[in-house]
Protein backbone atom coordinates (compact mmCIF):
# COMPACT_ATOMS: atom_id res chain seq x y z
CA UNK A 1 0.00 0.00 0.00
CA UNK A 2 1.41 3.42 -1.08
CA UNK A 3 0.44 6.45 1.16
CA UNK A 4 0.72 9.93 -0.97
CA UNK A 5 -1.41 13.27 -0.66
CA UNK A 6 -0.17 16.96 -0.35
CA UNK A 7 0.64 19.26 2.24
CA UNK A 8 0.31 23.08 2.07
CA UNK A 9 2.63 25.00 4.69
CA UNK A 10 1.82 29.34 4.70
CA UNK A 11 5.13 31.29 4.93
CA UNK A 12 4.46 35.12 5.53
CA UNK A 13 7.37 36.66 3.44
CA UNK A 14 6.55 40.22 4.35
CA UNK A 15 4.64 43.36 5.75
CA UNK A 16 3.92 46.01 4.08
CA UNK A 17 1.96 49.36 4.11
CA UNK A 18 -0.61 49.22 0.89
CA UNK A 19 -3.60 50.71 -0.17
CA UNK A 20 -6.68 48.09 0.48
CA UNK A 21 -7.96 47.47 -2.87
CA UNK A 22 -11.61 46.39 -0.54
CA UNK A 23 -11.86 49.27 1.99
CA UNK A 24 -9.78 52.14 0.40
CA UNK A 25 -7.41 52.53 2.87
CA UNK A 26 -3.64 52.26 3.91
CA UNK A 27 -3.32 49.66 6.36
CA UNK A 28 -1.10 47.20 7.39
CA UNK A 29 -0.63 43.71 4.94
CA UNK A 30 0.81 41.23 5.29
CA UNK A 31 2.71 38.79 1.94
CA UNK A 32 2.11 35.33 2.64
CA UNK A 33 3.63 32.39 0.17
CA UNK A 34 1.69 29.43 -0.02
CA UNK A 35 3.22 26.11 -1.05
CA UNK A 36 1.93 23.18 -1.57
CA UNK A 37 3.94 20.10 -2.04
CA UNK A 38 3.74 16.65 -2.86
CA UNK A 39 4.01 14.09 -0.08
CA UNK A 40 4.64 9.97 -0.22
CA UNK A 41 4.27 8.31 3.11
CA UNK A 42 3.49 11.83 4.66
CA UNK A 43 6.84 12.98 3.91
CA UNK A 44 7.21 16.23 1.73
CA UNK A 45 9.21 15.76 -1.59
CA UNK A 46 8.63 18.37 -3.81
CA UNK A 47 6.22 21.62 -4.56
CA UNK A 48 3.13 21.11 -6.93
CA UNK A 49 1.66 24.63 -6.31
CA UNK A 50 2.63 27.84 -5.32
CA UNK A 51 0.63 30.97 -4.31
CA UNK A 52 1.47 34.44 -3.15
CA UNK A 53 -1.87 36.50 -1.57
CA UNK A 54 -1.98 40.26 0.23
CA UNK A 55 -4.49 40.21 3.87
CA UNK A 56 -5.27 43.28 4.77
CA UNK A 57 -4.89 43.86 8.69
CA UNK A 58 -7.87 46.19 8.99
CA UNK A 59 -10.56 44.43 6.50
CA UNK A 60 -9.24 40.62 6.20
CA UNK A 61 -9.38 40.57 2.23
CA UNK A 62 -7.02 38.47 1.24
CA UNK A 63 -6.13 39.16 -2.30
CA UNK A 64 -3.91 36.50 -4.56
CA UNK A 65 -1.45 38.25 -6.57
CA UNK A 66 1.34 36.88 -9.04
CA UNK A 67 5.41 35.55 -8.05
CA UNK A 68 6.16 39.33 -10.23
CA UNK A 69 4.25 41.42 -8.12
CA UNK A 70 4.95 39.76 -4.88
CA UNK A 71 8.65 39.66 -5.21
CA UNK A 72 8.67 43.57 -6.60
CA UNK A 73 6.21 44.72 -2.80
CA UNK A 74 9.84 42.10 -1.03
CA UNK A 75 12.24 44.17 -3.00
CA UNK A 76 10.40 47.83 -2.44
CA UNK A 77 10.13 47.11 1.41
CA UNK A 78 13.94 46.15 1.27
CA UNK A 79 14.21 49.75 0.41
CA UNK A 80 15.08 48.82 -3.64
CA UNK A 81 13.87 50.62 -6.33
CA UNK A 82 9.94 49.02 -7.89
CA UNK A 83 11.28 47.73 -11.64
CA UNK A 84 7.90 48.72 -12.93
CA UNK A 85 4.77 50.52 -11.40
CA UNK A 86 2.16 48.23 -9.78
CA UNK A 87 -1.68 48.25 -9.23
CA UNK A 88 -1.12 48.70 -5.60
CA UNK A 89 0.71 51.67 -3.77
CA UNK A 90 3.19 51.67 -1.12
CA UNK A 91 4.14 54.96 0.57
CA UNK A 92 7.85 55.89 0.96
CA UNK A 93 9.18 55.18 4.26
CA UNK A 94 6.31 53.64 5.69
CA UNK A 95 4.46 57.69 6.19
CA UNK A 96 1.18 57.96 5.47
CA UNK A 97 0.16 61.38 3.12
CA UNK A 98 -0.34 64.64 4.89
CA UNK A 99 -4.23 65.69 4.28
Amino acid sequence: MIIFGSRRTVRRVANLLLLCRCCNGVYATTLNKAVTKFTLFFVPLFPIYVKHALTCTWCGTTTEISRAEADRLVQQAQGQAPQQPGPMQQFPGGRLPRQ
